[in-house]
């Protein structure tokens, strides 16, 4: 059945290709726009929820081997 069917495929493309035609048409401002408009909360610092205690971005990592 396989078999039969990739022969339809390969015969007949338009069977499988009439989909693409109909594609989904996307503006790139309108994305961009969208993209601008995202708000990403920060780890640190003192805004709602208080930042995660004891950690600094801004700093260089650094290994506690004790």
């Amino acid at each position: 059945i396989q078999c039969i069917m990739v022969a339809l495929v390969c015969l007949f493309p338009q069977m499988v290709m009439h989909y693409k035609s109909s594609a989904v048409q996307l503006d790139q401002q309108q994305i961009n726009k969208q993209f601008d408009s995202i708000q990403i909360p920060g780890l640190g610092g003192s805004g709602p929820g208080g930042g995660l205690p004891g950690l600094d971005l801004n700093a260089p990592p650094t290994l506690n081997l004790q």
